[in-house]
C-alpha cells in the first residue's frame, strides 16, 4: 500500500509540473503515460498488483 501511495504523489507531481502536449482523454491514459515516460513502472517495482491498488486510491 506504502508504494502505492508514493506512486500517486509521484503521478499527480508529473501531472502537475509537466507541461504535457498530448490530450490524454483519460486519466487511464495519463496513467500510462506516465509508468512508460516518467518510470513509474519502476517506482511501482513493475508490479501489477502495486498498479491497481495505486489505480483504486486514486
Amino acid at each position: 500500500m506504502q508504494v502505492a501511495k508514493i506512486g500517486i504523489k509521484s503521478f499527480v507531481h508529473w501531472l502537475k509540473k509537466y507541461n504535457h502536449n498530448d490530450s490524454y482523454s483519460n486519466v487511464g491514459e495519463a496513467l500510462i503515460s506516465w509508468c512508460i515516460n516518467n518510470h513509474g513502472a519502476e517506482t511501482l517495482g513493475f508490479n501489477y498488483e502495486i498498479f491497481l491498488q495505486m489505480v483504486i486510491l486514486n
